[in-house]
C-alpha cells in the first residue's frame, strides 16, 4: 500500500529544519568496548558504557526519523490533495508520533544505564532510592548521582528536560498507550473514554467524547520532548568524552574515535 509520494523541495527543506542535528550525538557510535576496557582498570565499567550510548542513539535517530514521516505525513495529505484528506493525515501522522513517544522512553531508559557504567555505580542503587517510587529510571539514575561533582553536568542537563511539561506529556501518553488507553485525537472520528456511562442519573448518548488533543498540538509535544532529550543526550556524551580523557584514552572530539598510549 502506498501512504504517500514524494514531497517537494521546500517541504523537505521545511521539515528537515525542525530535526534535531545528528552530527554531535553520533560520534559516540565510533567507539568499541572491548578497545576502551583495554585502556581502564577491568573492574572499571566506564569503557562499557558506550553500550548503553549506543542503544540511546539509535534510539533517538530512529524517533528522529519518524518524528520527519509524521510531519511529511501531515504535509502530503494536507498540501497535495484538493480538498486537503485531514482525516487521513491525522491517522497517519498519530502512527508515527506514538512510535516517537515510544522510542523518547526507550532512549531515556537506556541514557540512564550509560550514566550508571560512566561513574561506575551498581543498577541497584537508583532502585532503592527513596522519594522516587513512581520516576522514571533516568530520573531515578539523575537522584543517584546528585552528590557526584562531576556529574553535575549531566545531572543539570537531564534535569532540564525531564522536568518540562512537553517531555511530561508525551512519557505520559506512552505510558497511557501502553497500560491504559491509546491517545484519542480530535480528527480521528468518534471516540470513547473509557469508564461508566452513567454519571449519577445523566446518561449522554451520541457523538462520542471530548478529545483531549489535535495532531498539531501533538506534533509540538514530540517536537519538544524528542528536542529536549537529544540536548541532554549530547551533554552527557561531552561529558563520557571528558572522563575517558581523564583516564588517559585520548578522543577526537570531531569524529569520536578514540587512541590509547602504550
Amino acid at each position: 500500500m502506498v501512504v504517500r509520494f514524494e514531497l517537494n523541495q521546500d517541504e523537505v527543506a521545511a521539515i528537515g529544519a525542525r530535526l534535531p542535528d545528528n552530527t554531535r550525538i553520533l560520534r559516540v557510535r565510533a567507539l568499541a568496548p572491548d578497545f576502551l576496557s583495554s585502556g581502564l582498570p577491568q573492574d572499571s565499567r566506564l569503557g562499557v558504557a558506550c553500550v548503553p550510548f549506543h542503544d540511546t542513539v539509535r534510539m533517538l535517530n530512529e524517533a528522529r526519523f519518524l518524528f520527519s514521516e509524521a510531519l511529511s505525513q501531515l504535509t502530503w495529505y494536507r498540501n497535495h490533495h484538493d480538498p486537503p484528506c485531514e482525516m487521513e493525515a491525522v491517522f497517519f501522522s498519530n502512527i508515527f508520533l506514538d512510535d516517537v513517544c515510544l522510542r523518547l522512553f526507550a532512549a531515556s531508559e537506556h541514557l540512564g544505564n550509560a550514566c550508571l557504567d560512566m561513574f561506575d555505580i551498581d543498577p541497584e542503587t537508583p532502585r532503592k532510592l527513596r522519594g522516587f517510587k513512581r520516576a522514571g529510571w533516568l530520573k531515578r539514575v539523575i537522584g543517584t548521582l546528585r552528590d557526584i561533582d562531576s556529574a553535575r553536568p549531566v545531572c543539570d542537563g537531564v534535569a532540564r528536560v525531564l522536568d518540562t511539561d512537553a517531555w511530561d506529556r508525551a512519557m505520559t501518553i506512552r505510558h497511557d498507550w501502553v497500560h491504559n488507553q491509546p491517545l484519542r485525537l480530535a480528527g480521528r472520528g468518534i471516540s470513547y473514554e473509557r469508564g461508566m456511562r452513567w454519571q449519577g442519573n445523566t446518561l449522554a448518548v451520541g457523538a462520542g467524547d471530548l478529545t483531549p488533543i489535535t495532531i498539531d498540538e501533538y506534533v509540538v509535544v514530540a517536537e519538544q520532548a524528542l528536542s529536549g532529550i537529544w540536548s541532554a543526550a549530547n551533554t552527557c556524551v561531552e561529558c563520557y568524552f571528558d572522563l575517558l580523557e581523564s583516564k588517559g584514552i585520548c578522543i577526537d572530539r570531531k569524529s569520536g574515535s578514540a587512541t590509547i598510549s602504550l
